[in-house]
Formats: structure tokens, sequence, C-alpha cells
């Protein structure tokens, strides 16, 4: 197996899948997760997952996070490489361009814009269920103004 196929067999993993959609940051920010995660390649692969990188794509390589400012902003350093490290969960996913991407939040935000047209009791249900997200996960931000316009035009 060459070094691209054994990357490409990694990032389609289950576990970096499931790290994709439930990010780290969801349960510990990421100052704390950062200090907390140093062994490789345990610290590398939270690093690929939170800034949309492939698995396997940083190696062994050192990362290490850095502040702009007091915390507006933080970006990752490997080597002569920086890159954006987004510490504040409301922002992941939700920002165009530059941005990292989460193509699973993505396809749940237009899986909740779906389900609120459907508006069967069971779509509806769903969306109940993925209101009860982290507060600041897009996602559930999502669901939650979806149920607010659902309840709106009910009135």
């Amino acid at each position: 197996m060459t070094g691209s196929e054994a990357t490409t067999k990694r990032s389609g993993s289950p576990a970096f899948e499931q790290l994709e959609y439930f990010d780290p940051r969801l349960a510990i920010d990421l100052v704390t997760l950062m200090a907390e995660v140093k062994e490789a390649p345990a610290r590398q692969r939270m690093v690929e997952v939170l800034s949309g990188r492939q698995a396997g794509s940083l190696g062994d390589r050192t990362v290490e996070l850095r502040g702009i400012g007091r915390e507006e902003g933080m970006y990752f350093l490997s080597r002569n490489s920086t890159w954006w490290a987004e510490n504040q969960l409301a922002r992941v996913n939700a920002r165009e361009g530059w941005n990292n991407p989460k193509r699973k939040w993505t396809r749940a935000v237009r899986t909740i814009v779906f389900l609120e047209h459907i508006r069967t009791p069971d779509t509806i249900a769903i969306l109940e269920d993925m209101a009860t997200g982290h507060p600041d996960a897009q996602p559930t931000r999502v669901a939650k103004d979806a149920l607010k316009r659902i309840a709106d035009e009910a009135r």
C-alpha cells in the first residue's frame, strides 16, 4: 500500500468520521483541549479533525496552538505553516470562504431545512431531537430556529 492509499484509508475510518461530526470542541474548549492532548498521534489527529485536514496529513509533526490578540482568534503552528484554529464553537461552519467547512454539519443543516419543509409529526420529532445538541453548534441552532418558525406559523 502506498502512502497516499494509507492516508485515504485512514481518512475513511469510522472513528475519524465520527470525530468530524462530533467535534471535540463540543465537549471541551479549544485551549483546554490542546493543553490536555499532547501525545502523538492523538494531537495530530485531533488537529486534523478541528481544521478539516485529511487524516494522517500531519504525520508526526509537532503542532502548537497560538493566540491572536486577546483570544479573538487562534491559529495552529507546525514547522513553517500556520492555519486558522477556530476557538469559538458558534463560528464553526458558520463562515464563508476561509473557514474550514464541516461537510457533515452542512449536510445536517440541509436536512433540517428539508425536515422543516415536510413538517410531519415524525420530522418535527427529529428536529426536536436535533435541537438538543450543544447550544453553540450550528446544527443545533438551525434546528431550534426551524422549530421556532414552525411554532410561530402554527399560531
